[in-house]
């Protein structure tokens, strides 16, 4: 059986939810039972230019999380928006630092820039598929 969680501003979602049972349940803590209901649980994750909206600073803590997410050799599926505008976000990246960041948890099945991309982003996006190593 495959698994799926769709997110759309997860963060802020997750943040409402997580209020919400701390309110049903009287648990200051309810991100535990996220953590115990997700951890590991997934085939895939999908992201659509997600990774661009990350401030640099917190990016590695994102790849840790979408690879606790992900079931051993579990994928993430992307399309990152790699450009070098100033200011964000969305914020600048290059495809070498996508890859610094995940190559540590994944392994690397296709990155490569993406043929279909929109006009105003052509030359701007990467496809990438990475496999969760076990390491």
């Amino acid at each position: 059986m495959v698994s799926y969680l769709a997110a759309n501003d997860s963060c802020r979602a997750a943040g409402q939810v997580a209020k919400k049972f701390d309110a049903l349940l009287g648990d200051s803590n309810a991100h535990r039972i996220f953590q115990r209901a997700f951890l590991h649980g997934f085939d895939f994750v999908l992201e659509h230019t997600c990774f661009c909206a990350i401030p640099a600073t917190l990016r590695s803590q994102y790849v840790r999380v979408v690879r606790s997410l992900l079931k051993p050799n579990g994928q993430l599926i992307a399309l990152f928006f790699t450009h070098n505008k100033e200011g964000g976000p969305p914020f600048g990246v290059k495809p070498q630092e996508i890859l610094n960041y995940f190559t540590p948890h994944f392994d690397r099945i296709l990155f490569q820039p993406a043929k279909d991309s929109i006009a105003r982003r052509k030359g701007e996006e990467h496809l990438a598929i990475f496999q969760a190593n076990l390491s």
